[in-house]
């Protein structure tokens, strides 16, 4: 085959379609590197702020792939999750009981005028109309910036929002968002966590809307908001009793171990076996509970559990009587033997 046939060949040829990946702002290491940071008075004005949950992330990356299977799978109309053939409803008391901000209190409004804010321009270092989040984040991540004033409480709030909670697909924050901090005092009483649900679902709507590859929103909050209702059936990996804000349950460790389970079941995409891991909270989610082959397990697990406390039980009545001095350890036993299905 001459050189031109080939080239003609392969002009000829259907092109592979482009991979589309997600792609977002989010700068979870740059979060996580500032909190450590903070001395003791910083953090307590970010706890007044309402953002005090921030100060316990340890995730510093997100797994865009997982991220990705999450928002095209989110209905932005319904503000639900439906994925292994559920649905799960994102709410308002998921976002403060992930990320521990304040969920309550005053709406926040950004639009209006800003005339009278020349100063406050200057301080935050708007440039061109936009507030860049390099700027911002050079600032908190200097060690001479100590103090807790009016600055760092202001350029603390609009990084956290630009970096983590409200993310847009720019490097910079609308000039807009000086509402949001423009008396200190107000800002205890913003409803940050309503701002940052608003933020993602909007975002996704925009993403899947227009097919875009970057994406506004904080997909840390809907990664969480996934793991923490569902997770892999080889092992369980969750403490039975979870922090809140949940957020401080999921640093860098805890995720690579739950990917690496998913990713020996086949990977998020395909039809895994999972189980749901808030099954007090089913109803709330409008899960349907059923009697699966894992409940089933469990029973098999916990009758062989009888069986051996039942051993245990006779073990130590034989002890106590070799022994002439019957003690009450065997009745702790007996309590747990008496328990039925």
């Amino acid at each position: 085959m001459s050189s031109a046939q080939y080239f003609l060949d392969k002009a000829e040829l259907p092109k592979k379609a482009r991979q589309r990946r997600i792609q977002t702002r989010i700068s979870l290491g740059s979060i996580v590197l500032i909190v450590n940071k903070l001395n003791e008075q910083q953090r307590q004005v970010v706890t007044e702020i309402g953002l005090g949950g921030l100060l316990g992330i340890g995730c510093t990356r997100l797994n865009l792939e997982l991220c990705e299977f999450l928002v095209l799978n989110f209905n932005p109309k319904s503000c639900s999750l439906d994925v292994h053939d559920h649905q799960f409803n994102l709410t308002l008391k998921d976002v403060s009981d992930i990320l521990g901000v304040r969920s309550n209190g005053c709406d926040i409004d950004d639009r209006g005028s800003l005339e009278g804010t020349e100063s406050l321009h200057e301080s935050v270092g708007v440039v061109n109309g936009v507030i860049p989040l390099d700027g911002l984040r050079k600032y908190l991540e200097d060690e001479k910036t100590v103090d807790a004033e009016d600055e760092f409480k202001r350029k603390f709030t609009l990084y956290a929002l630009g970096a983590l909670l409200c993310p847009t697909t720019k490097v910079s924050l609308n000039v807009s968002s000086l509402h949001f901090v423009k008396d200190v005092e107000v800002m205890k009483n913003y409803n940050w966590g309503n701002l940052t649900l608003h933020s993602l679902v909007s975002g996704i709507k925009i993403y899947q809307d227009e097919k875009r590859v970057n994406i506004s929103g904080c997909l840390f909050l809907l990664l969480v908001f996934y793991l923490d209702n569902v997770c892999p059936t080889f092992e369980s990996t969750y403490a039975t009793t979870r922090s809140i804000p949940r957020l401080y349950d999921w640093g860098d460790s805890q995720l690579k171990k739950t990917f690496q389970l998913f990713r020996r079941l086949g990977g998020f995409h395909n039809e895994v076996k999972v189980t749901f891991s808030k099954p007090n909270q089913m109803n709330d989610h409008h899960v349907d509970v059923v009697k699966t082959e894992i409940y089933d397990d469990m029973r098999h697990d916990i009758g062989e559990l009888k069986h051996t406390m039942i051993s245990m039980k006779e073990k130590i009545m034989t002890w106590e009587q070799k022994a002439n001095a019957p003690g009450d350890g065997w009745r702790h036993v007996n309590k747990l033997v008496s328990l039925r299905m």
